[in-house]
């Protein structure tokens, strides 16, 4: 989406009180924002903040050269001598604005006409479940009536008509041109999935959030964040938004339990808790009688404003948990609850998590997103409820390349210790020989004769429909919804539900073949 407005905005508007000599400014509009050179169009106004003087220096000039008439960068980043030359080439002026990337989200908002003010915007973070939730409140509004945005993993839009973005959460430039855009729309509810990184970088920065909801928190991204502590803390950071009105937490997760202390002595907060463990039965909103089969789940739901039975085609059983946040989420919204309980019955699988494939003479083939330990751990063992008990459980999957090393012992031993066969192949190695990935992966195995290895994903896939029997399930993990995969830095087209669904169709025609000599 371009960064454009819907009309132009001084330049003095735009940086109200981040001067610390606004007479030094210019007395023109802009017709434009961007963070992203290549976007510049003629009268906009461009935000310098690469780190590296080479980059910096290449955008600039970039940017310049598409008509970039105003220029901001940050003032600890002082312009190097070919800057100002270019910048004076120009005949453009560049600003220095303090501790710049912060508040790029606010010049944004400001730009826009700050939209997140006229739209109620739900944000949901945590390690798991994210996509889910945000898909499942979106599916339960949208149901009830109400036109609701999506802004998350699987793009941007609404339910039916989503747009990739590559990025979980985009830039704050993009983030209000879609709230902006919203708006236009006349929509009314936006659900936004609030990635560690976004939180941590400032992306949702001045945006209204009216709800914050919170799945779980376990090992991720330690790449980027180095340590839980920091992981934690980007976290943390939703729940100190002053918009914030009502949380929605987790109350079986440890991370939860600590964040529920912390509201419960504020008068400015509603809280609301759920939770699926026998063991947690304070919660306000209470899952209780929890049978998985291989058509789905059915429990009950106790909560001071109802009780209910409901029976899901999901399956796995954190889904419970995904379904509690969504129906804690709606009664937020002051939906009724036997509104919000028919909602959540139309609720339905999300692309890349929990998919089924094959079944009748066929394995059951599930495709997920689980690309954590954890993840990958309930997952497994979330299916492992739905395995006959002549069955077996199989486990395809692999870890990504330039990413946390760490993850991947521990998703080899999650694997080996749920899984009755264990398939290791590759997921997206991007820089790293998959070898390498693999030989990290295995390093704790203890019982290799259940593991099988084939770097090729497709033919991976294909080993473990092949040989997996009809009563057994197959999860192919940790791609989901991708439709690319990337090796040695080429990213190529590649889908798990094709390859999936390609598998089933030759071990298909193979049957019948067979079939046909006998």
């Amino acid at each position: 989406m371009k960064a454009t407005g819907l009309k132009k905005k001084s330049l003095s508007t735009l940086l109200v009180g981040m001067l610390v000599d606004p007479s030094v400014l210019d007395d023109r509009n802009v017709l434009g924002i961007s963070l992203d050179s290549r976007q510049v169009q003629a009268g906009w106004l461009f935000f310098s903040l690469a780190a590296d003087e080479e980059q910096r220096l290449e955008y600039l000039q970039q940017a310049l050269s598409m008509g970039a008439t105003v220029v901001l960068f940050d003032q600890a980043q002082k312009l190097t001598e070919q800057e100002e030359l270019v910048l004076s080439n120009a005949k453009v002026k560049a600003y220095p604005v303090k501790v710049l990337s912060n508040k790029v989200g606010e010049i944004a908002a400001r730009f826009y006409g700050h939209p997140s003010l006229a739209l109620t915007v739900i944000a949901i973070t945590g390690t798991n479940g994210k996509t889910s939730v945000s898909q499942f409140i979106a599916q339960a509004l949208e149901s009830l009536g109400h036109a609701c945005g999506v802004i998350g993993t699987l793009g941007i839009g609404r339910i039916d008509d989503l747009r990739d973005t590559n990025m979980t959460t985009p830039d704050p430039v993009t983030l209000q041109a879609i709230l902006a855009d919203f708006c236009q729309q006349a929509i009314k509810f936006v659900v936004i999935e609030a990635s560690s990184h976004a939180l941590d970088q400032g992306r949702l920065n001045s945006v209204t959030i009216d709800m914050a909801v919170l799945t779980n928190l376990s090992r991720d991204h330690l790449d980027y964040h180095h340590d839980m502590a920091a992981y934690t803390a980007a976290k943390k950071q939703l729940f100190d938004f002053t918009s914030v009105k009502t949380v929605v937490i987790n109350q079986a997760d440890d991370f939860g339990q600590i964040l529920i202390t912390d509201m419960e002595g504020r008068d400015d907060i509603a809280l609301l808790t759920y939770s699926s463990h026998s063991e947690v039965l304070t919660a306000a909103i209470q899952a209780g009688e929890i049978q998985t089969t291989i058509d789905g789940l059915d429990f009950n739901i106790s909560t001071e404003f109802g009780s209910a039975i409901i029976k899901s085609p999901l399956l796995g059983r954190f889904n419970v948990d995904n379904l509690l946040a969504t129906l804690a989420s709606l009664l937020a919204m002051d939906i009724s609850f036997e509104q919000a309980i028919n909602a959540l019955l139309d609720c339905h699988p999300v692309e890349g998590r929990m998919q089924v494939y094959g079944g009748n003479k066929q394995p059951h083939v599930v495709i997920d997103f689980a690309h954590t330990p954890d993840a990958l751990t309930q997952a497994l063992q979330s299916l492992r409820c739905h395995v006959p008990s002549n069955g077996m459980l199989w486990c395809v999957f692999g870890c990504g390349g330039d990413r946390d090393a760490g993850k991947r012992a521990l998703m080899g031993v999650g694997a080996e210790m749920n899984a009755d066969r264990v398939v290791i192949t590759a997921d997206n190695p991007r820089s790293e020989n998959n070898e390498d990935i693999v030989r990290d992966i295995v390093s704790n195995i203890t019982d290799l004769n259940k593991i099988y290895i084939e770097h090729d994903r497709q033919s991976a896939i294909r080993y473990a429909v092949r040989n997996a029997k009809a009563k057994d399930i197959v999860l192919v993990a940790g791609k989901g919804h991708e439709k690319h995969q990337e090796i040695a830095g080429v990213k190529s087209p590649f889908s798990d539900a094709h390859a999936v669904a390609k598998a089933l169709q030759a071990a298909n025609d193979e049957s019948h073949l067979v079939a046909g000599v006998k």
